[in-house]
């Protein structure tokens, strides 16, 4: 009786936040359609970085049919990044819709066609063409409140070997020469204290300052064998190889997802069926612990 209790209550939970996700994301999409009825009053304000910014994302075919959403919030933020670019496999160009190709017509944004390389096409890309700029990355299936890419730069306190990110977690220890399972780590922490346990994970997005990563963060034979659905586990061995670490933005960031979107992800199968800690092993037997 008691596990049918539990199960009921269980049920009207999940229900509840179901349902508060489902207005979320009506309302995002709301947001972003009117924010574009007065695009061309949208602020020209320079990010304060002292190189150049760009804002790097990536997508595929089932996610492209909400993909002009998340790009229309980039750019209409309040501040402007030197460019938004979409980054796609040569194979998935021809597939993308036309809401998202119209988008081209403003001069702040391009799509580039790339080799694939899973979600770190997001970064991989753009480390290689601009390694003396900041990068900021992005998802292709959330809804980017107006101030968001400013609630991110301004964090950045003049440190290139600083990583800002909007939502971290913090690594917890088996022993001292190993991590615990992932699901078992402290999600989402609060403080803002630089340490190199912080984990950011790309969902609320993340600044890298130019050179922040190891250069062999560009080594996509490696990446692609041994953590080609991880790239926030590649990007972390590839901060502290590279003597950076993480920081906590003290802007709390809800996201909101689009509704259709989730049906194809990462972070189902990454957690529950333990695929990051598989990543994780191998990448400590590849790097070491880092």
């Amino acid at each position: 009786m008691q596990r049918l209790k539990q199960a009921y209550w269980d049920l009207r939970a999940s229900k509840g936040k179901s349902l508060l996700w489902f207005y979320r994301s009506v309302i995002a999409e709301v947001k972003v359609r009117m924010l574009f009825l007065n695009i061309k009053n949208r602020s020209d304000k320079r990010h304060n970085l002292p190189n150049g910014l760009i804002l790097s994302l990536t997508s595929y075919r089932p996610r492209f049919a909400k993909l002009h959403l998340t790009i229309m919030s980039l750019i209409a933020q309040d501040i402007r990044p030197d460019k938004i670019i979409l980054w796609v496999a040569e194979e998935d160009y021809a597939f993308l819709p036309e809401k998202v190709l119209r988008l081209t017509k403003f001069d702040i944004f391009d799509i580039n066609t790339t080799d694939d390389y899973g979600p770190g096409t997001k970064i991989i890309p753009a480390l290689s063409f601009y390694p003396n700029h900041f990068i900021v990355t992005a998802d292709d299936d959330l809804y980017y409140p107006r101030h968001w890419l400013r609630m991110l730069t301004r964090e950045w306190n003049g440190d290139f070997k600083i990583i800002f990110a909007h939502r971290v977690h913090e690594i917890t220890l088996k022993n001292e020469n190993e991590f615990n399972d992932y699901a078992d780590w402290t999600f989402d922490i609060k403080h803002n204290k630089a340490h190199e346990l912080n984990f950011a994970t790309g969902v609320g997005g993340v600044l890298y300052p130019p050179n922040a990563l190891d250069k062999r963060v560009l080594d996509t034979k490696t990446y692609l064998e041994i953590c080609h659905k991880a790239d926030d586990v590649w990007l972390y061995w590839m901060a502290r190889l590279g003597e950076s670490c993480v920081v906590n933005t003290q802007w709390p960031f809800a996201a909101t997802t689009w509704l259709g979107s989730q049906k194809v992800g990462l972070v189902t199968d990454n957690l529950i069926q333990g695929r990051n800690d598989s990543y994780i092993k191998q990448m400590n037997k590849k790097f070491g612990l880092p």
